[in-house]
C-alpha cells in the first residue's frame, strides 16, 4: 500500500512539474516556431533559462508557505503566466485605462497573487486536475505550432539559391574611385508618406539637404514590398532577388556576400559595416560596432514579461556602478554616432565603401525631436502620430550631420542615404490596435514612399521616381562609368 501510494504521489509530482515546464516552454517555441525563417533555436535559450530561474524563486518561495507539491506547481504556474505576460497585459490594460502606471499595475497583481496564495493555503483541494490541464492545453499547443513550422524548418534545411547575378560584381569603374557612404534608415517616409499618414512635410529637411547640395527625391518607391527582409536584399544586389513570396530567412541569406560587396571589392575597395541589429550579413566585412547586440527572439519574449524591468534595473546598476551593460538606446546612440564619425574610420591605403543600416525611425521610438527618451510604454505607440514625427525629426539631425563630417573631411566622396520603406502607418495600427484591414492597393502606394538622397561633389543626379536599386545603378553610372541598365519592378 506505501509503494501504491509513494508511486502515486511520485506520479502526481511528475504531471504537476511537466505543467511548470511546459508553461514555461511554450512561449518560447511557440515564438521560435513563428519565426523559424529568421531566428535560430539557440536564440530561446536565454529566455528559458532567466524565466526558469524566476519560476525555480517563486517555487522556493511558495513551497515554504504550501508544503503541498501540487499545490506548489499549481500556483507557480499561475504566477508563471503572469510573468510571461506581465507588459502585455499591462498595454492591454493601458489602453482601456490611459492613466494606469506600472507600479499600479505591479501592486495590483502582487496583491491579487498573495490573494490566491492564501485561498490556496487556507482550502483543501488538490490542484492536480488543473495542472493537467495546464500540460494538456500547452502540450497541444506546442504539437500545433511544431506542425505549421514543419515548411519553414524544411526551407532552413534546404536553403533557397541567392538568385546573384555575378556580371553585375564583374563590372569595372573607370577613372576615380572615391569612397562611398551608403546608409540605410529603416522606415523612414518619403515626402509623399510623411504628408500622407502624418500631415507633415519635412520641407524644412528637404531644404538644408538641396541647400548642400545633395539631390533629393521626393516620389522614389521601392514597389516590390513594404518589407525590410524582401527589400534590403534587393538593394544590396542591385536587382529584385527576393520577394514576399520567399521565406524571409532565404531573402537574408542574400545579404551575404551580396553583389554589392563584390562590386566593390572586385574594385579595390575595401568594406566598412555598421550593422544595428545583427541584420545584415557581416562576413568578410569591416564591423565597426562589434559590441553590439541584435534582437532575438528571447528578446522579444523577455520584452513582454516581467523580467524586462528587472533587466532594466539591472542595467541601470550596472551603468552607474562600472559602466558596464549598454542598453538599447545606448547602442542606438552608438550606431548614430559610428554614421556621423564614419568617415573617421576609411581605409587610407584603398577606397572604402561604407554600408550602414539603423532600425531607426522604425519603432522603437525612442527619442523625442532634442533626443531625451520617451518613457518605455510608449516606444510601440503609433497611434500618438507626433512620437514617429519626432524621432523622425531626431534621426534628421543625425543625417545632416552625417554628411557634414563626410564633406568636410572626405569631400570627393559619393554618399547615398536611402529608406527601405516608408512608414507603415496603417500596417501598425492593424498589428497593434486592432484597426480595420486597409486597402492595400491605395496605401502600399504611399508605405512604399522612401528616403532616397544621392550627394557626389554638389553635382546634379538625376534620381527623382527611381526605385532604391535603380537610384544605385544611376548613380554608380554617373560616378563609376558603368552602364547598368534601368530595370523594372516585379508585381507584388
Amino acid at each position: 500500500m506505501k509503494k501504491r501510494k509513494c508511486a502515486i504521489y511520485e506520479k502526481k509530482k511528475v504531471i504537476s512539474a511537466g505543467s511548470l515546464v511546459l508553461t514555461i516552454l511554450y512561449p518560447c517555441l511557440f515564438m521560435y516556431f513563428q519565426n523559424v525563417d529568421q531566428g535560430k533555436f539557440a536564440e530561446i535559450i536565454p529566455a528559458v533559462c532567466k524565466l526558469g530561474a524566476v519560476a525555480i524563486v517563486v517555487l522556493l518561495f511558495s513551497w515554504f508557505l504550501l508544503k503541498e507539491a501540487t499545490k506548489t506547481f499549481l500556483y507557480t504556474d499561475l504566477v508563471m503566466l503572469e510573468v510571461i505576460n506581465f507588459n502585455t497585459v499591462y498595454s492591454f490594460l493601458k489602453k482601456g485605462f490611459p492613466a494606469l502606471r506600472t507600479i499600479i499595475y505591479s501592486c495590483g497583481v502582487a496583491i491579487l497573487f498573495l490573494v490566491i496564495l492564501w485561498i490556496m493555503k487556507k482550502k483543501a483541494f488538490d490542484g492536480l486536475n488543473a495542472c493537467k490541464i495546464i500540460a494538456i492545453v500547452f502540450g497541444i499547443l506546442i504539437c500545433v505550432n511544431f506542425i505549421t513550422a514543419v515548411p519553414g524548418l524544411i526551407h532552413k534545411i534546404v536553403p533557397a539559391s541567392t538568385g546573384n547575378d555575378a556580371a553585375l560584381a564583374d563590372v569595372k569603374f573607370k577613372g576615380e574611385k572615391p569612397n562611398v557612404y551608403y546608409f540605410i534608415y529603416d522606415e523612414y517616409g518619403g515626402v509623399e508618406n510623411l504628408i500622407h499618414y502624418y500631415d507633415f512635410d519635412n520641407k524644412q529637411m528637404i531644404e538644408k539637404l538641396s541647400d548642400e547640395n545633395v539631390n533629393v527625391s521626393s516620389s522614389s518607391r521601392n514597389e516590390e514590398s513594404i518589407y525590410t527582409s524582401t527589400i534590403v536584399p534587393n538593394l544590396l544586389n542591385l536587382s529584385y532577388v527576393a520577394s514576399d513570396e520567399d521565406y524571409s530567412i532565404d531573402n537574408i541569406e542574400k545579404t551575404e556576400n551580396c553583389i554589392l560587396y563584390q562590386l566593390f571589392r572586385n574594385n579595390g575597395y575595401s568594406v566598412n559595416m555598421i550593422d544595428h541589429l545583427g541584420f545584415l550579413k557581416s562576413e568578410g566585412c569591416n564591423l565597426l560596432n562589434t559590441d553590439l547586440k541584435g534582437d532575438t527572439i528571447s528578446t522579444y519574449i523577455i520584452n513582454n514579461s516581467l523580467i524586462k524591468q528587472l533587466d532594466t534595473v539591472i542595467e541601470r546598476v550596472k551603468s552607474k556602478v562600472n559602466g558596464g551593460g549598454m542598453t538599447y538606446v545606448g547602442r542606438t546612440r552608438n550606431i548614430l554616432q559610428l554614421i556621423e564619425e564614419s568617415s573617421d574610420y576609411v581605409q587610407h591605403d584603398q577606397p572604402t565603401f561604407t554600408i550602414g543600416y539603423i532600425q531607426s525611425p522604425h519603432d522603437p521610438i525612442m527619442f523625442n525631436e532634442d533626443g531625451t527618451v520617451l518613457p518605455e510604454d510608449q516606444w510601440h505607440n503609433w497611434a500618438n502620430k507626433e512620437l514617429y514625427i519626432g524621432q523622425l525629426k531626431y534621426i534628421n539631425q543625425n543625417i545632416e550631420k552625417a554628411i557634414e563630417n563626410i564633406k568636410k573631411n572626405d569631400p570627393d566622396a559619393l554618399i547615398i542615404i536611402q529608406s527601405d520603406h516608408g512608414s507603415r502607418y496603417p500596417h501598425w495600427m492593424v498589428e497593434d490596435y486592432g484597426a480595420e484591414p486597409y486597402d492595400e492597393n491605395i496605401e502600399d502606394y504611399y508605405m512604399q514612399n522612401i528616403l532616397n538622397c544621392v550627394y557626389y561633389k554638389g553635382e546634379q543626379i538625376d534620381i527623382e521616381g527611381l526605385s532604391g536599386v535603380n537610384t544605385l545603378r544611376t548613380t554608380f553610372n554617373y560616378v563609376f562609368g558603368t552602364q547598368y541598365d534601368m530595370i523594372t519592378t516585379p508585381e507584388m
